[in-house]
């Protein structure tokens, strides 16, 4: 059966080179069963690990439940609503040939910059998109390369997005380029035929933000002047890009930010305290990046988080040009890291070896010619949530060769297993 991607668009080998993080080779990560079946919240906890597409989904998907305040002002208008989403779906990594309707839905609006390149998506209980909308905002959301690769934050009263803005302003004028958070909001406009405004309409938007068209709205607050905030309130966040945001265990407030993982972990606090510890020995020297917004786990008492590196390049760092024979146009050959996080300290406690995940071209009987798994030549982990406080499974969205997005369902009995090295000292 033909493969969907080019051959060179694969790891044939999860040991493409030789890993760091445990000492140990990086692994495909199985067993897992990979199903072809829409995500199902009460099939997903039967599991220990699934993999499965998301459809609908642009790429480098985001999602989570919604702050309470969410729930009551939208769903009037959408009575199933149960998760919201942020996506990617605007295709530009030049070699892969991406099939994907939702990453290939450029409007007009694209070219004539009124809106981020990142989507807000209106999700019911099994992951399928009720509505969606472009995010927009002040100068700060406007055009492509605004608002990229966002990732969602709830606390109990508010919904947060930490975003990457590559570009400023022309001619310079607002700080937009860097790495930001704002408050995201979403409001029905009323159609004139309606009456009347009602629940989660315009009138429950900030004033300087409403507008007139109807259907749904999804915009950036305060973001005329900046960019965005950071997690002190002033200024933007400390990395570069890929930081994230850490929420309270109470969920009443954002913490802390980490900035970046290995070879130091780097968390600034809301405070203005700076936590930079170095990773335990066992992590090994090479640099991680964080992936998604670190998540509260009770069962682990510390925080889940995610580390990515990528082994290959396909523009070359020097020079920054791309090479035409290579199968990507940026990085690629991605291998992630689970890893806890424990308050007040912040450092990291336990880990895993390198991973990737299963592509799901096995499904269709596509494996490498030694009979091996495959993995993605990009996966690009982005975000992770849990279904209710109890959930004996954890769901976490990864982005597949900036196309489509897939996810991951693991038990936290899988999790736990899976953080095996501990703390060992770095001196």
């Amino acid at each position: 059966m033909a493969r969907r991607w080019r051959w060179d668009q694969y790891e044939a080998s999860a040991c493409h080179g030789l890993g760091t993080a445990g000492g140990v080779c990086p692994a495909v990560l199985l067993p897992c069963k990979l199903s072809s079946l829409p995500w199902d919240a009460a099939s997903a906890e039967q599991h220990e690990c699934l993999v499965q597409s998301l459809r609908g989904f642009g790429f480098n998907g985001v999602i989570t439940p919604p702050p309470p305040s969410w729930l009551r002002s939208l769903r009037q208008s959408y009575p199933e609503l149960h998760y919201v989403g942020v996506d990617r779906f605007e295709p530009n990594n030049k070699p892969v040939i991406c099939k994907n309707l939702r990453t290939l839905r450029l409007r007009r609006e694209v070219s004539r910059a009124h809106h981020s390149s990142s989507e807000l998506l209106l999700l019911d209980s099994q992951l399928r998109v009720l509505d969606r909308e472009y995010i927009s905002g002040g100068d700060c959301v406007l055009g492509r390369w605004r608002v990229n690769d966002a990732r969602l934050a709830p606390t109990n009263r508010t919904l947060w997005l930490n975003y990457l803005n590559a570009w400023g302003t022309s001619p310079p004028g607002a700080p937009c380029k860097g790495y930001w958070m704002a408050r995201l909001h979403a409001y029905v406009a009323a159609r004139p035929s309606d009456g009347h405004a009602g629940a989660g309409s315009a009138a429950h938007a900030p004033a300087h933000l409403a507008s007139g068209r109807p259907g749904l709205h999804a915009v950036l607050h305060a973001t005329q002047l900046a960019g965005g905030v950071g997690v002190d309130g002033t200024g933007g966040l400390h990395a570069e890009r890929n930081g994230g945001l850490v929420v309270s265990p109470s969920g009443d407030r954002i913490d802390f930010e980490l900035a970046d993982v290995a070879p130091i972990t780097k968390v600034h606090a809301a405070d203005g305290r700076q936590l930079f510890h170095p990773v335990p020995a066992s992590f090994g020297a090479a640099v991680h990046h964080n992936s998604i917004n670190p998540l509260w786990v009770p069962e682990l008492r510390a925080y889940l988080g995610v580390s990515h590196r990528h082994y290959l390049d396909g523009t070359s760092s020097s020079t920054g040009r791309f090479d035409p024979s290579a199968p990507f146009q940026y990085g690629y050959a991605y291998r992630h890291v689970f890893f806890t996080i424990e308050p007040p300290l912040m450092k990291i406690v336990r880990h895993s070896r390198e991973f990737c995940f299963p592509s799901l071209e096995a499904l269709e009987g596509n494996i490498s010619a030694d009979g091996s798994e495959l993995c993605d030549g990009i996966q690009f982990m982005m975000g992770a949530f849990r279904q209710h406080p109890t959930s004996r499974t954890i769901s976490f969205t990864y982005g597949v060769q900036d196309c489509e997005t897939a996810i991951l369902t693991l038990s936290i009995r899988r999790i736990s297993k899976l953080l095996a090295f501990p703390l060992t000292s770095s001196a």
